[in-house]
């Protein structure tokens, strides 16, 4: 995980399910599955604008369609509500959800200042409304040894054409009252909207190229000792963010 020191938090909705993480069974839903979810509490796991490679304001904008020789416009004043684009490629595309608690590259190793001790203390702690994903959890403190095994697990289906690439990103939050282009849509993948920013979601995922979409379990060895099981409720009592003053 890049962004400076950090770790991966895990959330789980039943203790079986958090079992089966650590035993290294990686359960991922298709991207069409949080789509289509409809959801009691706001900024959950369900959204709907998943993926977009484009969210058009109608401010400045002007649509035409063409018949034939004859075009009919559409003036941004009749436009109500921003414009949606995205590929129907991804709905298939499996990822693997969590949270990256990280330094946002304050680096630690000499000063800080005061604003950015009060920047970290946020940065490294858990939304209480993050309870609202589930009951259990796991910390991830050793990210790099993680992501090797999810690496690796990927490389195995690459190599013999169960996959055609796993990728894995801290995700972007995009304010929704702005417009968002991208030029690469292969990034949709990694951009949310500003209402999803309390996540703080690290997203990997995994495109098996098959179109298929479906739950996929990537296997990647035994977890214990890398995944370290907790309640929800407790993550942010038990690791906390301590800074003592300098001695100098």
């Amino acid at each position: 995980m890049q962004q400076g020191v950090g770790f991966f938090v895990k959330i789980f909705s039943s203790e079986e399910y958090r079992n089966e993480f650590i035993k290294g069974n990686l359960y991922m839903n298709p991207l069409k599955y949080f789509i289509d979810l409809e959801e009691e509490h706001s900024g959950n796991i369900g959204d709907k604008h998943e993926a977009l490679s484009a969210w058009l304001q109608p401010s400045g904008m002007r649509m035409i369609f063409k018949f034939g020789d004859q075009e009919f416009e559409i003036p941004s004043s009749d436009i109500a509500a921003p414009i949606a684009i995205k590929r129907t490629h991804f709905d298939s595309v499996n990822v693997l959800c969590l949270m990256a608690l990280h330094s946002h590259d304050i680096s630690l190793d000499g000063r800080i200042s005061a604003e950015q001790v009060e920047l970290l203390k946020d940065y490294f702690a858990v939304p209480e409304d993050v309870v609202n994903l589930g009951e259990y959890a796991v910390v991830i403190p050793n990210t790099g040894l993680f992501l090797e095994k999810v690496q690796a697990a990927s490389q195995h289906l690459v190599d013999n054409g169960e996959a055609s690439e796993m990728i894995a990103k801290t995700v972007k939050y995009y304010d929704q009252s702005q417009t968002l282009s991208l030029t690469n849509e292969e990034e949709a993948i990694f951009h949310k909207q500003k209402s999803y920013e309390h996540q703080k979601e690290f997203r990997i995922s995994l495109d098996r190229g098959k179109g298929e979409v479906s739950p996929y379990v990537l296997k990647v060895g035994d977890l214990t000792g890398v995944a370290h099981p907790i309640m929800t409720r407790d993550i942010n009592s038990t690791f906390q963010l301590v800074i003592t003053p300098d001695s100098e």
